[in-house]
């Protein structure tokens, strides 16, 4: 506080300082270091005169009047600056050992790859990011039927198996790994990790400002449907794009129902050539 002119006491606190005319005003202050609105409201006396308790009030009024505007302007200003959100393809699990020869193929696993790649090519001309996910299984794993789970021993760490189908267009993408531990299934490329860095999937979207998802990949019914449903309670918009995914169907009907299930919990279904008008 200080002196100034007549006797009229004028306030700071690390803020603006507001144009008066006659009467006192109040000292507006934002502090921006958590985007919060820290504002202070003292009005001024007049050490000589002394104002009536009507001015007083009225300077009050005053005050509360500014800091309400104050504040309007800043949540308007603040939803001008919304960061524009970014879409990513992720590709779940295009792998050998779920192609055509592999130890666990999809029916028809392989021909989800010329899809795939144009859409890789699209998120490129888009800037999209692109995450693929791979099982990596390790060779004694309770996921495996040897080991007291369902299904055949495939893609074990190391092995041709576990490699990208050799045709999928993998240059640059990012790489998750799932299902590293004994205990993992690693059905869902969420509960993996960044290949080299042991960092999660979720906090890679975030950090690249990615609220949507096309999601294409095998297996519909399993890896897909873990994948999609992640991806929806965490936040994000999903396309699941038809033509680029294909089902197990170890019952028949597996794999619809599965697609039946994932929209029903928010996902959107789209082909691939829709997905140009993102």
């Amino acid at each position: 506080m200080r002196e100034n002119g007549g006797g009229t006491v004028l306030v700071w606190r690390l803020g603006v300082r507001l144009p008066r005319d006659d009467h006192p005003e109040a000292c507006r202050c934002f502090t921006s270091h958590r985007q919060q609105i820290d504002c202070e409201h003292k009005i001024a006396t007049n050490w000589h005169t002394g104002f009536s308790v009507q001015e007083r009030a009225y300077s009050r009024r005053s005050a509360v009047r500014a800091t309400e505007e104050h504040r309007s302007d800043w949540v308007a200003q603040r939803e001008m600056e919304t960061v524009v959100s970014r879409t990513a393809l992720l590709i779940v699990d295009v792998q050998n050992d779920f192609c055509s020869g592999g130890a666990l193929a999809v029916p028809e696993g392989e021909d989800v790859v010329p899809v795939i790649n144009r859409l890789v090519e699209l998120a490129r001309q888009r800037d999209w990011p692109v995450i693929a996910s791979r099982d990596d299984h390790p060779a004694e794993s309770r996921h495996f039927a040897d080991y007291g789970g369902t299904w055949p021993v495939h893609c074990v760490t190391g092995t041709e198996g576990a490699q990208f189908h050799p045709e999928l267009d993998v240059e640059g993408v990012t790489e998750i790994l799932k299902g590293t531990g004994p205990d993992d299934d690693g059905y869902s490329p969420f509960r993996g990790q960044i290949a080299g860095s042991g960092r999660d999937l979720e906090s890679h979207l975030r950090e690249n400002d990615v609220d949507t998802l096309l999601v294409t990949g095998l297996a519909t019914d399993y890896c897909v449907r873990a994948s999609v449903l992640d991806a929806l309670a965490n936040g994000h918009q999903v396309y699941l794009v038809e033509d680029a995914i294909r089902a197990v169907d170890v019952q028949p009907g597996d794999g619809q129902r599965a697609i039946d299930e994932m929209t029903k919990a928010g996902a959107q279904t789209i082909t691939s050539d829709q997905a140009r008008g993102l």
